[in-house]
Parts: structure tokens; sequence; C-alpha cells
């Protein structure tokens, strides 16, 4: 795959050379400055909060190559600072410090990766280039403007790498960066694909759309009593309901349900005095909730996070959705009541039941006419969904109004959007988003539902017309930039795949 994409490359270069000069070297320098420098001049020693350990043992291995905790936690740091902004400055939660040390390995496998590719297909870094990267290119090196070896040791140093470290560090990033660089050379956009791009700005469309989904519909359509009368007078349809009860028992029943509210006090297996302490907590509550409001209290002192914000409501629940101690209690409880404190794994409840649903079994007798209902509104669904199709492939435009009239199913618009739109307001599916780009003003209606999944659809075009583009259009580079972007990502999880990766599980523990 890469020798392919090399040759295209090479290509590209052979096209491209007249017309402009193409430096690695100038693309790279300021994403490689800050890639790197700004370890050394925002977090001076490592392993400061020891959250990576010392920097020994391996983060993950690629085909064999090893990718060292040191560098993960480099890597972390630099992401931390990225992103510190959205997180208020700071990363105080566990969570996410695991999510920047989860996505700080995966930027570094892929790097490695690319590297071992990269190198493999002839796509590398020279000594010398390395050479002049270091002493030239980095200003953290310098000294009143010339490379200094003695800061250039004592900053590595500084945080634990050796020259060879370092440099192949610096390789690896340059590699990745060229190939980033060659992969953008391959995606340029023509110059005919660019002003069709702009075009396809220019130009609009507005579809109307209805939907026809069976089950939406059913509900709505019209069965008369005496209707269901009559069918179920006849002995084939009268079989065909009792089957349907048989055979769809679970939609006629209902488990018993509870409705409840509940305070949760937390204890700690860690801690054995957290245990009389909650349980202290948690009859002080139960005394308070005799002459307070249950849920005022649960809104204050609860420590279930989930509930506490709705006044302890935990809704409508079955058996089996709580644990066995809370569950005995809730379903025994009578209606109104403060149970008396509750032990479970989480810690300590009070529990207050405030509605209750006793199961149902219902009887063919008494849900007979709801299924000859729900049977006759499916025949007449499909009946005039057949309907629907010859006059969609006739294109009769006033009789598909008609037939969506008298079946309840509204037109609706998307409003006017760009023919290069990436999605189409209001319409969710693909396949209806599609087959929208295929209508024209000689054939504004497409002659067929478009089916997808559980949804139906039938559309139409509304008109069409051309604005000016006032915002400024991607230039060639943009557009080249955002399509290689993506290619190189898809190529380096499929190269991923390929891979032999074992990533330490020990951290994602820590």
């Amino acid at each position: 795959m890469f020798a392919k994409f090399r040759k295209s490359v090479e290509n590209s270069f052979k096209n491209n050379n007249g017309d402009r000069k193409i430096s690695t070297k100038s693309v790279t320098a300021f994403l490689m400055f800050g890639a790197i420098v700004v370890v050394f001049a925002l977090f001076g020693l490592p392993g400061r909060d020891g959250s990576m350990g010392s920097g020994g043992g391996a983060a993950a291995t690629v085909n064999s190559s090893r990718i060292s905790v040191a560098d993960l936690r480099s890597e972390a740091q630099q992401l931390e600072q990225m992103y510190a902004p959205m997180f208020g400055g700071n990363f105080g939660g566990e969570a996410q410090r695991q999510y920047i040390q989860s996505m700080a390995l995966e930027n570094l496998i892929s790097k490695e990766i690319v590297q071992q590719v990269a190198t493999k297909e002839g796509i590398y870094a020279t000594d010398a280039e390395i050479r002049d990267y270091i002493t030239k290119d980095i200003p953290a090196f310098q000294k009143e403007g010339r490379f200094k070896k003695d800061v250039y040791v004592q900053l590595l140093e500084a945080n634990r790498m050796t020259p060879g470290e370092f440099e192949d560090k610096v390789r690896k990033d340059r590699v990745n960066q060229r190939s980033r660089h060659l992969m953008e050379i391959v995606t340029l956009p023509l110059a005919l694909e660019f002003i069709k791009s702009k075009e396809l700005k220019e130009n609009k469309i507005n579809i109307a759309f209805a939907k026809v989904d069976k089950e939406i519909l059913e509900n709505t359509m019209t069965v008369s009593p005496a209707n269901i009368k009559t069918e179920l007078e006849k002995p084939d349809f009268s079989k065909k309901v009792e089957e349907y009860f048989k055979s769809h028992k679970a939609e006629f029943s209902a488990e018993a349900e509870v409705k409840a509210q509940h305070i949760l006090i937390k204890t700690d297996a860690a801690k054995p005095e957290s245990e009389a302490q909650a349980l202290q907590k948690i009859k002080d509550l139960q005394k308070r909730s005799q002459s307070e409001d249950f849920g005022k209290l649960a809104k204050e002192f609860s420590e279930d996070t989930g509930s506490k914000v709705k006044s302890g409501d935990l809704g409508w629940f079955g058996k089996g959705r709580m644990v066995p101690e809370f569950e005995g209690v809730a379903f025994s409880q009578k209606i109104g009541t403060v149970s008396e404190p509750v032990k479970s794994s989480f810690g300590y409840h009070l529990i207050k039941v405030t509605d209750k649903k006793e199961a149902k079994n219902s009887e063919f007798a008494e849900v007979k006419e709801k299924i000859a209902k729900k049977i006759l509104a499916s025949e007449k669904y499909d009946s005039e969904m057949k309907k629907l199709e010859e006059l969609l492939a006739k294109k009769d435009l006033p009789g598909v109004d008609m037939l969506l009239k008298e079946l309840g199913a509204n037109w609706d618009q998307t409003g006017f959007f760009e023919y290069g739109a990436e999605s189409i307001p209001k319409i969710t599916s693909q396949e209806a988003a599609e087959s929208a780009f295929g209508l024209t003003t000689a054939q504004p209606l497409l002659g067929k539902i478009v089916r997808d999944g559980g949804q139906k659809f039938v559309l139409k075009l509304l008109g069409t017309k051309k604005e000016e583009v006032t915002a400024p259009l991607p230039t060639v580079s943009q557009m080249a930039k955002e399509r290689s972007y993506d290619l190189f990502n898809r190529w380096v999880e499929v190269q991923k795949k390929a891979a032999k990766i074992e990533r330490n599980q020990q951290l994602s523990s820590r």
C-alpha cells in the first residue's frame, strides 16, 4: 500500500516541481518545535507528580519496538497543556487524566507505526538533516543565536534523556510529518475540482419529504368499531387474532413495578469507621423524614449523584433492576412510608415508595378487539403503501398528495441547503439524502419510496437557486490539508490492525 502511495508522491513531485518549491523542513519546523521543546519550556523535571512512574518500563510495544513510560509521560504533558483551557486550566479529575493518557499512548503508537512503515518504504530523515535541525532550528538549544552543546546536554539530562534518545524522537517526528506532507501532496485538488467545489456551495436546493413509517401511521389510521366487529365474525380472521395473542402474550402483560425515592449514605470498605458513621447519619435522616419533606432531604444529603438532583426519585422499576436488599424492601413496603435503614454494597439507604403497579396478565377476551384493530391497521397500511408505490411510479403528484393526506403523513421541508452539504437538514437517512440529489426540475417527484431500515420517505424537489458565496472559500492548500488528514488517519488505522501491538494494561489501572 505504501509503495503505491510513494509512487504517487514521486509523480506529484515531478508534476509540481516546476510550479513551487517543496520544503519538508519548512513545513515541519514549527510543528516539531511545539511538539518537542514545549516539554523543556513548560514542564521542567519529568515525573514531578509521580502519575506515570519514574520513566522506566514500557508503556507499549509495536512490532517489538518499545514505547517507554517516560515518552508517554512527556506526550501526556503536552496534551494537558494543549487541552488545559477546555478544563478550566487544570486536570483535577481522574477520568480526565486517564483520557489524556490514553490519547497520548495512541498518538505514540501511531507515530511508531508510521516510522516503521515509512522507513521500510524509503521515507526517512538523514543524520545530517537531524543534526542541522537540532543545531539550527530549535532556539532552546541556542545561546546568542548559536547552538551550544552544553545547553543541549543539560536540557536532555534534566529531562532524563540521552542525545541518542532525543535524536531518535526527532527522527520519528520528522518522518511522521514528512509522511503527512507527502500525503497532502498526493491529495492536492485539481483546478476543475476547486471550481466545482465553489459551484456546489453556490447552488442550493430545497426538498420536500414525507415520512411514512409503519408504526406511526398504524397508530393514526382509523379502523371503525363496526369494521372490527365484522372482521372478528369471520373464522379465518378470528383465528389470526387468536394466534397473534398466543405468540405475543408478553405484549399484553405487565410485571409488577414500584416507584420510589431514596437517600443513600455511602460506606467505604477501606475505612471501617465509615460504617458506623453512615448508619448514624442515615438514622438521623430517618428521624427528620418524619416531619420534613423526604425529597428535600434527598436533594441535600443523598450521596447518589444520579438521583439526588431529582429529589431522590428513581422512577418506576421492576424486579431485577435493583440490588436484592433494596428491591426486597421496596416491593414489600406500603405506599407513602419511609423504610428502616437498608444496608447494601453501596452503603445505607432510606426508601420511600410513592406508587405501585401490580403484575397483570390480560385475558384474550379483554384484548381481542385491540389486536383486531392492530392487524386491520397493518393490513390497511400495506395496501396503502402498495397504492402509494404505484402512484409514485406513475409520477402522479396530485394522487400522491391526496393519499398522503388520507394517511395523515404531512409534507415537511428541508429549507434551502448547499449541494455540497455533508448532510441534509431534517432528513436523518443516508439513503434518502442520496436519493434527494437525483431529483431534477424536469422530474421533481422521486418515483419510489425510499426505505432505510424502519424509516420510509417520499421525496420531491421544491426548488433550486443560486447564491453568491460571501464567506471565504477554502484554498487549494486548505482542501488538501483536510483531505490528507482524513486519508492519513485512515491509513494509520489500517496499519494498526496489521501490526502487533501490546499495551501495558497496568497503566490504565493507576
